[in-house]
């Protein structure tokens, strides 16, 4: 049975607690982040979707949470640079609009649920999101602002509860004209803003913790390898297979995670 962390507050030594470095909390932090910085460099999407279910199997989500919010604005504001000019800018405002409502909306779920029902969340969230990215069909004529306040609205909502911010807003960018480099272009801007306001945001209302951040530190190492990684793919690669190569991978990983929750598992 895997050793579930509690959060640090419900620790009497949490000083100790938080400097105590085991092969369980260790190994989740190099996978959580090693895949999720591969996805994440490949696509511009999907660190969240990746490493918060691998590492919420044997961690709590609300160390896991914060801690992932943290490498999403770091590899954003990292990643900003290289995607400038192919972001729109009346898009992207309408969309962070509507994150900027709904992440504390998602942060209060994440500090008032049990941690087993938000593993279940979390996992049901990513099956759900990959299905829909994967199956949409929709072709929107134009992002008009109500659409797109919709979806960052939609988005901050599951940013806060489980820093997976890219999956509403990506379904209607690729529902949309827009070419893959700028769907990854203001995809990699609008979770950078998101992750900004959730690590702000949990800061404010103490869900940052010292073993939080410990973690964060942990998974240094395995997010600079996996999103080199990912951006070396995605010059390399066809861009024809793009879609299909991050959906596959997400899939597979929305079906494990899910399975993690089952009674028994």
């Amino acid at each position: 049975m895997l050793r579930k962390i509690p959060p640090l507050s419900q620790h009497p030594n949490y000083m100790l607690v938080a400097l105590d470095i085991d092969g369980t909390l260790l190994g989740y932090a190099i996978a959580g982040g090693t895949i999720g910085g591969l996805v994440r460099g490949y696509s511009g999407f999907g660190f969240a979707m990746s490493a918060v279910p691998i590492m919420s199997m044997g961690i709590s989500p609300t160390i896991v949470v914060p801690s992932v919010l943290i490498h999403e604005l770091a590899i954003g504001m990292f990643s900003l640079k290289s995607e400038r000019g192919s972001a729109d800018l009346s898009l992207l405002s309408w969309l962070c609009l509507g994150s900027l409502i709904g992440t504390p909306l998602g942060l209060f779920a994440l500090s008032n649920v049990s941690d087993s029902l938000m593993r279940l969340v979390i996992a049901s969230v990513l099956l759900i999101s990959v299905i829909a990215l994967w199956t949409s069909r929709f072709n929107f004529a134009t992002l008009s602002p109500s659409l797109l306040s919709a979806a960052g609205f939609a988005s901050g909502i599951l940013n806060g509860a489980s820093a997976i911010s890219g999956p509403p807003v990506i379904i209607t960018l690729l529902g949309s004209s827009l070419s893959p480099s700028k769907v990854r272009g203001l995809s990699i801007y609008f979770i950078a803003f998101s992750a900004a306001i959730g690590v702000g945001l949990s800061l404010v209302i103490g869900l940052q913790t010292l073993r939080g951040l410990f973690l964060a530190l942990l998974m240094i190492p395995g997010v600079l390898v996996g999103v080199l990684s990912g951006v070396f793919a995605f010059q390399k690669l066809p861009h024809r297979h793009y879609r299909s190569i991050a959906l596959a991978g997400l899939f597979a990983l929305s079906v494990v995670s899910l399975m993690d929750t089952l009674p028994g598992s």
